[in-house]
């Protein structure tokens, strides 16, 4: 199991490497806090689900109580998307926001990086060109700023107990308000 806190230390290494701001220069999104000052990014991760409902592996739960003879796993690949805002820098060159971007699509790249990033349980598979929010608009220049997303996958699961069915006590009759069913059953009792 991918545990989350491990996938979110990944993201922000990789993101204090590839924009050479300091670790407390890069915060996540929506914090009770106030922005740092300075130049900073901001990160948002977003988790949707893919494909179909996922796949369940069931296991004898050795130990475990009455009602909890089994575990039962479900498990689900989720794209993740990461936004990184660069808040920040000159409004050109290379420390320029959107130049500090492209520097972290290149880190995600490097073997190290993409390694570490790989055992956490995340790896960038693609990008959506950058944003660059610095440009002047109308006469006016705007505190400069880039938007870089990243989209991967990771799989997640939750796990619970469940228990054998034990007994089943059913009579060979349905009934509805409109009519009478009858099923023919097998009488089998197993031990």
């Amino acid at each position: 199991m991918i545990a989350w806190s491990t996938v979110e230390s990944a993201i922000h290494a990789w993101i204090v490497e590839g924009t050479g701001l300091d670790a407390s220069q890069v915060i996540w999104a929506n914090q009770d806090d106030q922005s740092p000052d300075g130049d900073y990014a901001s990160i948002t991760v977003t988790a949707t689900p893919t494909g179909n409902g996922g796949w369940n592996i069931y296991e004898d739960n050795i130990g475990g109580g009455s009602g909890e003879e089994l575990t039962e796993t479900h498990y689900r690949m989720w794209e993740l998307s990461v936004e990184v805002q660069l808040f920040g820098g000159s409004h050109r060159g290379t420390t320029s926001a959107s130049a500090r971007l492209t520097r972290c699509v290149g880190a995600s790249r490097l073997t190290v990086r993409h390694e570490s990033m790989r055992a956490a349980g995340w790896v960038p598979a693609r990008f959506d060109p950058i944003q660059n929010a610095s440009a002047p608009a109308g006469g006016s220049i705007f505190e400069p700023r880039a938007i870089l997303t990243a989209y991967g996958y990771t799989s997640g699961s939750m796990s619970g107990t469940a228990t054998y069915i034990e007994f089943v006590d059913a009579t060979n009759e349905v009934a509805d308000p409109d009519s009478t069913f009858t099923l023919d059953l097998i009488n089998e009792v197993v031990t």
